[in-house]
C-alpha cells in the first residue's frame, strides 16, 4: 500500500514460492526509481517495483532482471494461457525449484464431466500441470466437418479457469514434439483411448 497525498491506494502482489530473496530490497527501489525518472506515475513505477521485485525472489543470488523478462511477466502474471517461450522459462524454474511438471494435451472442444475427472488425476501426479490445447486448424484435420464446435481462445479460457489446470497453451502442430523437448515433463498424461503406440504416433 502507498499514500498518495493522503489518498491510501492498494498496490496488487502476486504470489510467488521464494527461493532467494538476496538483492530483493535494492531490485525494487532501483525499479521503482528508473520507472519514476521515465515519467511513470507513482502507482505504476510501485506495480513495475514490485513485478521486478518478484522476479528476482524467484531465482537464486543476485539477478539482473531483463526488460524483456519484466515485460512478459507484466502482461501474463494473471492469466495462465501463456506463449511458448514463456512455458520454457516456466518449466525451467521449476525444474530449479525441483517441481514435478505434468503434462497432457488433447481438443477439449466439449468439455464434459470424464475430462474434468482426468485433468484432476493428472494434477495429482505431480506439481504443475501444463495443458496442451490443438488449435482450431489442427482439429479440422484431426475431427469430422464442423469441428471445432468451440473456437481455441474460448476453449482456452474455459480449460484456464479450472484451479487444478496450472497452465495452458494452443499449439498449431499435429505432433507435440517441440513441446514435450523444451518443457521436459515428468509426467505425459493421456486417455485411457490412448495406447503407448498412439501416443508415440502423436509425438
Amino acid at each position: 500500500m502507498i499514500l498518495f497525498a493522503e489518498i491510501e491506494k492498494d498496490i496488487p502482489t502476486y504470489a510467488k514460492e521464494i527461493y532467494d530473496v538476496t538483492g530483493a530490497g535494492d531490485t525494487a527501489i532501483a525499479a521503482l526509481s528508473l520507472a519514476i525518472a521515465s515519467s511513470a506515475f507513482l502507482e505504476e513505477a510501485a506495480i513495475i517495483a514490485n513485478h521486478t521485485a518478484g522476479i528476482t525472489v524467484s531465482r537464486a543470488g543476485t539477478y539482473r532482471v531483463s526488460l524483456s523478462e519484466l515485460k512478459r511477466q507484466i502482461s501474463c502474471e494473471e492469466g495462465k494461457i501463456r506463449n511458448f517461450e514463456d512455458l520454457t522459462s516456466i518449466a525451467d524454474d521449476l525444474r530449479r525449484k525441483g517441481k514435478k511438471i505434468v503434462w497432457t494435451n488433447g481438443c477439449f472442444d466439449i468439455l464434459h464431466e470424464g475430462h474434468i475427472d482426468y485433468l484432476k488425476k493428472a494434477k495429482k501426479l505431480g506439481d504443475c500441470l501444463i495443458l496442451g490445447i490443438n488449435s482450431d486448424e489442427s482439429i479440422k484435420s484431426l475431427k469430422c466437418q464442423g469441428r471445432p464446435i468451440m473456437p481455441g481462445k474460448a476453449r482456452a479460457e474455459i480449460i484456464s479457469s479450472l484451479e487444478f489446470v496450472d497452465y495452458v497453451i494452443i499449439f498449431p502442430e499435429q505432433s507435440t514434439e517441440k513441446y514435450i523437448g523444451s518443457i521436459k515433463p515428468d509426467v505425459y498424461i493421456k486417455g485411457e483411448d490412448y495406447n503407448v503406440r498412439k501416443v508415440n504416433s502423436s509425438l
